[in-house]
């Protein structure tokens, strides 16, 4: 039995695993962390849950192929419950506020009731928001082993959305909600999203949710990936956590050992990188670095990255006010030296497990970008007491503005943790601190990574970074593409019950 050894435990790493184990190959995963998971984890603190991840996930329509891949790693099936929120967003924004709503037609009434003026360009936005609706991504073979047949069935499913692919994958967010007057409007649309994006990005993920195919299995992350290592384990796969990958053995074209911070050496046939790409290179040499990378890591303005500052809070309430999420305008305040008057409050309530009887969990999002990353790297390697300040300092001032918008929470918050783009990176590996692979943005084309590793004819490539923008269903789907692609090569018959 031929042996794969697959690099980071994270979906990516978990799902080639499951794939792998399924298809005959013996088959290992190592993490550095002491859980898997990658970014797609939780953790306990004061009695409270902290989950990192799962807003939403792509692929809680049973009509999608995505959805039918989250059932055979495990992470959907008929005993979990799916929770579907009857509001996603809402935005408060110079005394207006604004929903999106499930019901499409009712988000399309309200848009309209608050901004007449832009009646026009409402019905064009929601026009483009019911076709992307019908959009499912490719989950069931990489690109290169598509058949006619394979490409025609997408085709179908996806035809209406190629003219405004084209017309507006080029547009960016900013330029696009230039068009409407209205400011609570623009808000909506472009308040998610760094301005970076191109405008097809919120299109696609409003359409997702919209569509019922952006929902939330109960539990959370940290849930979803411990039912991927259950499978992965009743597959007969073995797990070791606190594995650093620290040095690699290569002989000509052929990856033989990856040798671990503790001293010990895995040698295997195979070898899956599920890890951030950035560490692939660094451990392996730049040199098999190819263009696609290359490029990328070297003009971060053209294929830019982002991570969040992310305020976990204690409300010994069950804030039943606050909606699933809420954008709202405030007072300017500073985070590493980048003035910020917009904040992005998640709201866990429909978690009870995840906070003692009668309180809840609130979650602050802020957007920071490399430069952002490069500050906090920079105090945390020079200064670890004005990091720790910093931190605090922020976290107390968004206190101040959500206690501004709701003055019934003064003296019922309570900063539980504070998350910053340095500790992703720290923890996981992440480069620059992101969540999401390079950035779709209106100056860059769609790209996908073909996998593998010129030079070495043993090594794989999954995770998030090959598929841009990445997110949760590019990495799962990534490492489903990275067995196929090894199976194909070795002459072994790729095993799923997804044709």
């Amino acid at each position: 039995m031929a042996k794969v050894v697959i690099i980071g435990g994270g979906v990516a790493g978990l799902a080639a695993g499951i794939y792998a184990r399924k298809s005959g190959y013996d088959c290992e995963i190592y993490e550095k962390h002491f859980i898997t998971g990658g970014q797609c984890t939780g953790w306990n603190r004061g009695g409270y849950h902290i989950d990192n991840c799962v807003h939403w996930l792509t692929g809680t329509s049973p009509d999608t192929d995505i959805h039918r891949v989250w059932r055979e790693v495990g992470v959907l099936a008929d005993d979990i419950d799916i929770i579907r929120h009857k509001l996603f967003l809402q935005v408060r924004q110079d005394g207006k506020v604004l929903n999106v709503w499930s019901d499409l037609d009712r988000f399309a009434d309200e848009m309209t009731a608050i901004a007449p003026e832009d009646r026009r360009q409402i019905r064009h936005f929601v026009k483009m928001l019911k076709t992307f609706s019908h959009m499912d991504m490719p989950a069931l073979k990489p690109a290169e082993q598509m058949t006619f047949a394979d490409k025609m069935r997408f085709l179908r499913k996806c035809w209406r959305l190629i003219p405004y692919a084209v017309r507006y994958n080029g547009v960016s967010l900013p330029d696009y909600v230039s068009r409407f007057r209205s400011s609570v409007v623009r808000a909506i649309i472009s308040s998610y999203l760094p301005a970076t994006f191109n405008v097809i990005s919120i299109v696609y993920m409003y359409a997702t949710f919209l569509s019922g195919n952006g929902a939330i299995p109960r539990g959370g992350s940290m849930a979803l990936t411990k039912r991927m290592e259950t499978r992965f384990r009743q597959l007969g796969g073995k797990v070791f956590t606190r594995h650093e990958a620290k040095q690699v053995g290569i002989e000509g074209n052929r990856l033989r050992s990856v040798t671990f911070a503790d001293g010990t050496t895995v040698e295997a046939d195979n070898f899956i990188f599920a890890c951030d790409t950035r560490v692939t290179f660094d451990l392996l040499g730049d040199k098999y670095m190819d263009n696609f990378f290359r490029k990328r890591y070297a003009d971060i303005d053209t294929y830019p990255v982002f991570s969040n500052f992310n305020v976990y809070l204690a409300a010994d309430s069950r804030c039943e006010d606050l909606p699933d999420m809420l954008i709202f305008s405030c007072r300017p305040f500073s985070i590493v030296g980048r003035s910020h008057d917009r904040i992005v409050l998640k709201n866990f309530n429909y978690e009870p497990s995840f906070a003692p009887e009668g309180h809840t969990v609130l979650q602050v999002l802020m957007v920071q970008d490399a430069a952002d990353f490069d500050r906090w790297q920079h105090l945390y390697t020079t200064d670890r007491e004005a990091y720790r300040a910093e931190k605090a300092r922020a976290a107390a001032a968004i206190v101040e503005r959500i206690v501004e918008l709701e003055p019934h929470y003064a003296g019922h918050l309570k900063v539980i943790e504070t998350v910053s783009p340095y500790s992703f990176h720290r923890y996981c590996g992440a480069y620059k601190g992101a969540y999401m692979s390079f950035i779709s943005t209106h100056k860059t084309e769609r790209e996908l990574h073909n996998g593998r590793v010129a030079g070495l004819d043993n090594v794989y490539l999954s995770g998030q970074w090959i598929q841009p923008p990445g997110g949760l269903p590019n990495a799962l789907v990534s490492g489903r593409f990275a067995v196929q692609r090894m199976c194909k090569v070795d002459g072994t018959e790729f095993v799923s019950d997804c044709k």
